[in-house]
């Protein structure tokens, strides 16, 4: 039975890191474009 347990914890997060890591490079694009565009209004 722990053995189960255990396996399932590393199932769930490994899924979790999957998420939170596609999450984020979703996000990079994003955060590059609002600076991008901040820094070019700036720039004139």
């Amino acid at each position: 039975m722990d053995e189960l347990v255990v396996a399932f914890d590393r199932v769930s997060l490994s899924k979790i890191l999957d998420i939170f890591e596609g999450t984020q490079r979703i996000q990079q694009p994003v955060v590059a474009r609002r600076v991008l565009g901040e820094f070019s209004s700036e720039l004139g």
